[in-house]
């Protein structure tokens, strides 16, 4: 993990980051999908459109 990783904390977000399910962009893991992904909906639940 980095240090700056470490250093953010879920409860540091603000109450918009935490509503929205936002994390500062230091956190993102590289690779992972965004959950607006359309295939990441379709692969929860297929029958959604």
């Amino acid at each position: 993990m980095s240090a700056i990783y470490e250093e953010i904390k879920f409860e540091d977000l603000s109450p918009e980051e935490k509503l929205r399910g936002e994390a500062p962009s230091e956190l993102e893991v590289p690779g992972a999908q965004k959950p607006e992904s359309v295939e990441v909906r379709r692969e929860i639940n297929p029958n959604t459109e």
